[in-house]
C-alpha cells in the first residue's frame, strides 16, 4: 500500500498543477497519502500546490476609533477637582474638622468614593444654577446635571469604544438635553442664551421636518426641472441667434449708410436735408381715428366684426 502511494505521488509530482487540483482535494482526506505526498513533494517539486482546509472562527473587525463627540455640543471638558477640597456633605462642620488633620483628609475629595464625588459635583452644579437663575429653575438644573453626566461619560466612551451600552446611554442623554434646550429656547430665550454661555454649550437650531409628498410629487418636480432646463437651453439658442442677427443687421446698416453718404456727396445734398424730411413726415402723419357709435351707424358698421372680415 505504501509503495503504491509513493508511486502515485511520484507520478503526480511530474505532472502540471492545473489537472491535479481535483485529485489532490479528494486525496487530502487520507492522512497517510497526504503525509507521504508532502514529504516527497518537498524533495521533488517544492513549488507544487498543497491543499489545505481553513479552520477557526472569523475575527470580527474592531469598531472605528472614536476621538471626539463634537455633535454633543460641549465646548469644554470636565475640570479636575482639588484633592484638598471639603466634600459637600461635610459643609457646615468646618469648625469641628479644622483642627484635626486626619478628619480633614478623610472629609476631603482625596478619600471620597465615586458615589460621594458624583454627589459632590451634582450639588455644586445645582448650587451654581440656583445662584444664577433663582430657586425656580428646575429646567435649568436638569440641563446642567445632564451636561455634567455627559462630560463624565465622554472620556469613558472614547477609551472603551466597544462598550455599546454606555454609548447608547450617552447618546440618549445628549438628545434629551437637546430637547430640553429647545423647550427652554421657546419659553425664555434670554435664559436660554445665558445658560449656554454658563455651561459652554454649542446649540444648533434644528431644521423643520420636510414632509415627503410621495413619488408623484417627486416625478412632477423632476418634470418641471427638466422643462426649465429645456427652456433655458432654448433661450440660450435664441440669444445666440439674436446676437448673430444683430451683428448681420449692423453690418448691413453700415453698408447702407455708406451708400447713402456716397449718394449725398454725388448729388451735392446736405445731410440736414434728410433730417428735415423725416421731421416733416412725422408731423404730416395722421393718427388713427377712433369712430364713435353715431359715426359707425352712419357708415353702417353696427354688426359684429366677423360680418365684415368673414
Amino acid at each position: 500500500m505504501a509503495t503504491s502511494c509513493v508511486q502515485i505521488t511520484l507520478r503526480l509530482s511530474n505532472l502540471s498543477l492545473t489537472p491535479l487540483k481535483g485529485t489532490l482535494n479528494t486525496a487530502c482526506y487520507n492522512p497517510f497519502f497526504l503525509k507521504s505526498f508532502m514529504t516527497i513533494s518537498k524533495k521533488c517539486t517544492p513549488g507544487i500546490y498543497i491543499p489545505h482546509r481553513p479552520y477557526g472562527r472569523k475575527v470580527k473587525p474592531k469598531p472605528p476609533k472614536i476621538t471626539h463627540f463634537e455633535y454633543s455640543g460641549d465646548l469644554r471638558t470636565l475640570p479636575a477637582l482639588n484633592q484638598e477640597t471639603l466634600l459637600y456633605n461635610f459643609r457646615g462642620l468646618e469648625n469641628e474638622i479644622k483642627g484635626d488633620k486626619t478628619l480633614e483628609r478623610l472629609s476631603s475629595v482625596e478619600y471620597a468614593t465615586a458615589q460621594e464625588l458624583a454627589n459632590h459635583r451634582r450639588e455644586l452644579v445645582r448650587d451654581r444654577i440656583v445662584k444664577l437663575f433663582g430657586p425656580n429653575s428646575e429646567l435649568e438644573q436638569e440641563i446642567a446635571l445632564l451636561t455634567l453626566g455627559i462630560r463624565q461619560m465622554i472620556p469613558y466612551c472614547i477609551h472603551f469604544r466597544t462598550d455599546k451600552g454606555n454609548k447608547i446611554f450617552l447618546l440618549k442623554r445628549i438628545f434629551k438635553r437637546r430637547r430640553l434646550l429647545s423647550h427652554l429656547r421657546e419659553i425664555d430665550h434670554e435664559r436660554f442664551e445665558w445658560l449656554l454661555k454658563e455651561l459652554k454649550i454649542r446649540y444648533v437650531i434644528p431644521r423643520d421636518r420636510e414632509e415627503h409628498k410621495g413619488w408623484k410629487h417627486d416625478k412632477r418636480v423632476a418634470t418641471q426641472e427638466e422643462a426649465k432646463a429645456l427652456q433655458r437651453k432654448k433661450l440660450e439658442e435664441l440669444k445666440i441667434k439674436y446676437e448673430e442677427e444683430k451683428k448681420s443687421f449692423f453690418e448691413h446698416k453700415s453698408k447702407v449708410m455708406a451708400e447713402i453718404e456716397r449718394d449725398l456727396e454725388k448729388y451735392g445734398v446736405d445731410r440736414s436735408f434728410l433730417d428735415d424730411l423725416q421731421v416733416v413726415e412725422k408731423e404730416t402723419e395722421k393718427p388713427h381715428k377712433i369712430l364713435s357709435w353715431d359715426e359707425r351707424v352712419k357708415l353702417g358698421m353696427t354688426g359684429y366684426i366677423k360680418d365684415y372680415y368673414g
